[in-house]
């Protein structure tokens, strides 16, 4: 189904997360994330169209999202890595729209 595609799609990209820059993981790095808006070209730039021809079905589900929801901004693939713990945050306007699917449910069964 469409989840899983945009899941295949989202570990194919892996190597192309960047560390999030917010501060708010422990440890450092262990949040990475992915901009869509600029691998869809919704941002411009160049190069914009052989990255996103990667992921087809993300891009298609991002372009969709901002035509019936105009006032959507950015859209973002994230992963955290095993043990990484992310401090309380809001974003500027505390507005999200959210799709969660775990890539690994793998449990630390040490961990309290």
């Amino acid at each position: 189904g469409a989840a899983a595609d945009l899941a295949a799609e989202a570990a194919a990209a892996l190597e192309r997360f960047t560390v999030q820059t917010e501060g708010i993981a422990r440890p450092q790095g262990g949040w990475r994330e992915l901009d869509l808006f600029d691998v869809c070209g919704l941002r411009g730039g160049g190069g914009a169209r052989s990255r996103a021809a990667r992921l087809r079905a993300t891009c298609a589900a991002v372009r969709a999202a901002v035509e019936t929801y105009p006032y959507v901004q950015g859209a973002l693939f994230s992963a955290l890595a095993p043990g990484t713990a992310l401090s309380p945050h809001c974003g500027p306007t505390n507005g999200r729209m959210a799709r969660d699917r775990p890539r690994s449910t793998e449990i630390d069964r040490d961990r309290p």
